[in-house]
């Protein structure tokens, strides 16, 4: 599937505005600084104006061309990445709450990495770092509250 980029552009910028409209009513911390809506907004103000000027590059470029192509070509590989992927998306969900957030963030990861063929050297080097770089950001920077699970910090 190809979409053109002016399409692709003002598809990025709705979703940006409905994530900033959702975003902008999370609660401010207790001492009355910045909350949880920061950060999400602060991303989707600057993903609007990505899609913007995507929208806008790909606006001189639109004479003649399709908006939206289907392609019929998936390979297998293609599409077991695909599932795969969604499959990782349902086992995070499902999983995070009881083994917690640092396990099942290795696990997903970890699998992804796999899955684009890394070496099990760079997956087993790359995985952990990633997933504790990624806690560290959100739990103990953002403060926002990830699932503890079995290894409570």
């Amino acid at each position: 599937m190809k979409i053109h980029d002016f399409l692709l552009g003002l598809i990025i910028a709705i979703i940006a505005v409905a994530i900033f409209v959702v975003a902008k009513d999370f609660p401010d911390q207790n001492d009355g600084k910045p909350g949880a809506w920061l950060y999400p907004c602060a991303l989707a103000i600057i993903t609007f104006v990505c899609g913007i000027v995507m929208s806008l590059k790909g606006l001189r470029h639109l004479k003649g061309e399709k908006l939206f192509v289907l392609n019929k070509e998936l390979s297998s590989f293609g599409a077991v990445n695909i599932l795969v992927v969604i499959a990782l998306i349902v086992f995070y969900i499902e999983a995070s709450e009881y083994l917690g957030f640092l396990i099942s963030m290795f696990i997903v990861i970890a699998v992804m990495l796999a899955m684009l063929r890394n070496k099990p050297w760079v997956v087993l080097i790359t995985a952990p770092v990633a997933t504790l770089v990624i806690y560290l950001i959100f739990s103990k920077g953002l403060l926002v509250p990830l699932p503890e699970g079995l290894l409570y910090f």
